[in-house]
């Protein structure tokens, strides 16, 4: 091998690239980018929040704190909201959170679901809810 030319990455330093959002997690992925919008949407998903309309604005509170107010005020802009409850997307950060190499533990600490949940949603063996009534898409 060439001394030069970069090696590639083995092992645990291998990172995948973030998988594709699901249309309700776009916004917040095109505005923050991928790993602000996984700790954004870690520390306020299901939240109701207001987004300022101007930059002045948006210099106080926590989520101005963790992302920036101009940032914020671009997320308000690109949801066409000034309210709105933010998404969980617990399935997508479990995604996320396993392309950045997480283990399945810490992914299941982090988004608060055990880790047979976890394992579930990354399988893609999610089992029916057996206390469904017949006609429920649950």
């Amino acid at each position: 091998m060439t001394p030069d030319l970069p090696q590639p990455a083995t092992g645990r330093n291998i990172v995948k690239a973030l998988p594709r959002p699901p249309a309700y997690l776009a916004p917040y992925v095109e505005v923050l980018g991928g790993d602000l919008a996984i700790e954004f949407l870690l520390a306020f998903g299901g939240a109701d929040m207001t987004f300022p309309s101007d930059e002045e604005r948006a210099k106080e509170g926590a989520a101005a704190r963790m992302v920036g107010g101009k940032r914020l005020v671009a997320l308000g802009d690109r949801l066409c909201a000034t309210r709105a409850k933010v998404p969980l997307g617990d399935r997508w950060l479990a995604a996320a959170l396993q392309a950045k190499g997480c283990s399945i533990a810490e992914i299941a600490r982090r988004v608060r679901k055990s880790d047979v949940t976890v394992r579930s949603w990354l399988n893609g063996t999610v089992q029916p809810n057996p206390h469904a009534k017949a006609g429920d898409d649950t």
